[in-house]
């Protein structure tokens, strides 16, 4: 079986992977949840973890594997691409 990656988008991810810090990562995990309008628990079982992972994540208390990164970057890019680019806060432009 063949697989096809896109070295150039894995490239990017890793360059933005290495330049996030945990405030940013869980500044992320809390923007994408509230905009895919899910609970913790909702959020963990669409990106393939436990709530008490996403708790942390979104608190500060732990850093994603490169792999869940990757996977947030995705969510995140596919959110951006489905509403023109643009960001919809849920709380009015904070």
């Amino acid at each position: 079986m063949l697989f096809y990656i896109d070295h150039e988008t894995a490239a990017e991810t890793v360059s933005r992977m290495k330049t996030m810090d945990e405030s940013e990562i869980s500044k992320l995990v809390k923007e994408l949840r509230e905009r895919f309008q899910l609970t913790q628990e909702q959020f963990a079982q669409k990106v393939g973890t436990t709530y008490s992972t996403v708790n942390h994540w979104e608190n500060g208390k732990r850093m994603p594997q490169p792999f869940f990164i990757r996977r947030l970057l995705e969510l995140k890019e596919e959110l951006d691409k489905g509403d023109g680019g643009k960001r919809s806060s849920p709380h009015g432009g904070e």
